[in-house]
């Protein structure tokens, strides 16, 4: 789809900001794996911030993946897995969300805060 995205940019439909998410190991669409990320990366001609999304996601490699090729969002959460690690389920989002930000820390980046990602991605803040 990354084409079409172009291709409506470039006619006004889409403005920025611009956030692109590769949605990976979903039913019909691409796997989820580190060639996929490569292949839908290369196909962005334009700098632009993207992230992942994880269908059926066992373990928490291909985040790390992702975080280390410059996805500056990724998404965890019981409407796509229960498993941070084969055969470990955990018990709630919480669980889930803090493991995925300890990888992310322990890659020596930060996690940004409500407010400083509302600002990253140009949303309307809060306050």
């Amino acid at each position: 789809m990354i084409p079409v995205c172009r291709k409506l940019m470039q006619e006004g439909a889409i403005r920025p900001p611009y956030s692109i998410n590769f949605c990976l190991g979903f039913h019909w669409a691409l796997p989820a794996d580190p060639q996929s990320l490569f292949f839908m990366t290369a196909l962005m001609k334009d700098p632009a911030p993207w992230g992942i999304i994880h269908d059926g996601m066992q373990d928490l490699s291909l985040l790390a993946a992702a975080v280390a090729m410059g996805a500056t969002v990724i998404r965890v959460g019981f409407e796509d897995s229960v498993s941070s690690a084969p055969g470990t389920a955990v018990r709630n989002n919480f669980e889930l969300v803090s493991q995925a930000a300890a990888l992310v820390r322990d890659m020596g980046f930060e996690i940004a805060a409500t407010e400083e990602a509302r600002k990253i991605l140009e949303l309307p803040t809060s306050g």
